[in-house]
């Protein structure tokens, strides 16, 4: 099997799951886990077996361990108090950033003798996001609709504290910006965006964004983005809330 999955994470035994400090780690990494998951892919690793996920765990002490339940590589590393402690008093991102990577590389190593892995490949994975300035953004779709005198792209932007679907549109020659839309912002983990938008079509006077089951997420006005308006309307089947108050809960 091929190295498909990054993932670091702090071991109930130094904080419950739904401790401040624990939640806040999990959602600010999550950011991170997401491109190095996605650029390990690329690289084709065979673990030597039916593993597919290394797993850097948080822990009091030391520790490998193989799961084919779970087919995880699991590397414990003892993390001090005094380290969590730095962690927290960190104001630059990142050194927080840089952080959590020296533990993800000290997976790799533990790994690559474990497994006989390359381990320069797997570093170049952890370059490639430092040599991205630590950004994890990507195009989901770019549309050309000559009928409304427009190219649109929709950027996705996930970050430490946020992810963002966002919509750009130029005129047909790209030479003027006409509107810019956050379409969608969710709290930075999968579960909130992954399955909201799938695919993209045209019905009318609107650019159709559906979700997985093929189900209209949102409405964009294509008239009213010619004109330098983006109006969109979200089509979803969800109550109302204010999302603020969770936004907060993650921030240093």
């Amino acid at each position: 099997m091929y190295l498909y999955y990054i993932a670091i994470h702090i071991d109930n035994a130094l904080y419950m799951y739904n401790d401040p400090f624990s939640s806040k780690f999990s959602y600010n990494v999550r950011f991170i886990e997401n491109y190095l998951s996605r650029a390990v892919r690329q690289l084709k690793i065979q673990t030597g077996g039916q593993y597919t996920m290394m797993y850097v765990r948080l822990y009091n002490q030391d520790g490998y361990r193989e799961s084919t339940v779970f087919r995880t590589l699991e590397v414990n590393i003892n993390v001090l108090p005094e380290q969590f402690k730095a962690y927290s008093s960190m104001r630059v991102l990142e050194d927080r950033y840089e952080w959590c990577l020296s533990f993800i590389e000290e997976g790799y190593r533990q790994i690559s003798i474990k497994r006989n892995l390359d381990l320069n490949l797997l570093m170049s994975v952890n370059d490639s996001f430092r040599n991205n300035n630590y950004k994890n953004e990507w195009l989901f779709k770019k549309i050309r609709i000559p009928q409304y005198d427009l190219y649109v792209y929709l950027k996705c932007y996930f970050t430490a504290f946020e992810f963002r679907l966002e919509l750009e549109a130029y005129n047909y020659k790209q030479t003027v910006l006409k509107a810019k839309h956050v379409v969608l912002r969710t709290m930075p983990d999968e579960d909130f965006y992954s399955k909201e938008f799938r695919t993209v079509e045209i019905v009318g006077r609107y650019l159709v964004i559906k979700d997985f089951l093929d189900h209209d997420s949102f409405w964009i006005d294509l008239e009213s983005v010619s004109e330098g308006v983006a109006v969109v309307i979200d089509k979803r089947d969800i109550s109302e809330q204010d999302d603020g108050p969770l936004f907060k809960q993650i921030l240093w």
